[in-house]
């Protein structure tokens, strides 16, 4: 799962949240982790530029967490505990900052 970042400086959503740690991120501008998430097929990942600071990764978690807790709740009893699990790891597993191909072969 993957998290689009971006450096615009258009209006914030409610759980952006703002990269302290641009320069180990591999980021050349002020960013922010914008919770639209989606998948991506591997081969359209070129490489990894940078890995989020510790407290960056808490930050981000953190927004995730309530994003997905929210939708849980929207939901109620509607997700197992299975699914419990997936979200935790992924939670957890936050961590780095890709470069996308968006050329088409």
């Amino acid at each position: 799962m993957l998290a689009m970042i971006t450096s615009q400086n258009n209006p914030d959503w409610p759980l952006d949240t703002k990269i302290s740690g641009n320069r180990k991120a591999g980021l050349t501008a002020p960013s922010k982790v914008r919770m639209k998430l989606f998948t991506l097929d591997n081969r359209l990942i070129v490489r990894k530029i940078g890995t989020l600071t510790d407290t960056d990764k808490k930050a981000v978690a953190k927004a995730l967490q309530r994003l997905l807790a929210t939708r849980m709740d929207a939901g109620k009893g509607t997700s197992s505990p299975q699914a419990g699990g997936v979200l935790k790891n992924v939670i957890k597993n936050v961590s780095c900052v890709l470069t996308l191909s968006l050329e088409s072969k």
